[in-house]
């Protein structure tokens, strides 16, 4: 388990928490007994304001690695197509194979993961054994007169692009 601001935080506050309600039961004082009391009232607000920003700041975090993730894939995948001689769609329009600059590379998706084969021309083009490129959930390739549609997913999310090719 690693040490983070929000433990430390966290952990701070819950001792100022219980220093300050045993010394409220403890004191024979009236007035520092509800300072005391009152101390412990703020602290009890402020462990719950981190435990809230904690939860919010996990899921934005998620959410932007999941955007940022099919950015990063559809600009990947755009300027392969942007580069390319050729383009051949294989197995439904899920994986292509893009030549350009006498290597041919298959990008496919698959096991959570967006990946690529690069093979010479003429070589196999099968979508296995490749290198991840980025984690993604579903990849769909389609053309539409001259112009490629790519379709990157990443959990819920999905992200689109037209791009021609060359």
């Amino acid at each position: 388990m690693e040490i983070t601001l929000e433990l430390i935080v966290f952990t701070v506050l819950a001792v100022f928490t219980a220093v300050s309600a045993l010394l409220a039961v403890t004191t024979k004082r009236i007035l520092r007994a509800a300072t005391y009391l009152l101390f412990v009232l703020f602290a009890v607000c402020m462990l719950m304001a981190v435990a809230v920003a904690a939860d919010t700041y996990s899921r934005i975090k998620t959410g932007y690695q999941q955007s940022f993730g099919t950015a990063a894939s559809i600009k990947y995948i755009s300027n392969k197509l942007r580069a390319a001689e050729n383009v051949t769609l294989l197995e439904d329009g899920s994986a292509a194979a893009i030549e350009s600059a006498g290597t041919v590379s298959v990008i496919y998706c698959g096991d959570g993961g967006l990946y690529e084969k690069n093979t010479v021309p003429g070589g196999e083009l099968t979508a296995d054994g490749g290198e991840l490129i980025s984690a993604a959930s579903s990849l769909e390739f389609s053309e539409h007169d001259g112009l490629y549609e790519i379709t990157v997913g990443s959990g819920v999310s999905s992200s689109v692009i037209l791009v021609r090719k060359g």
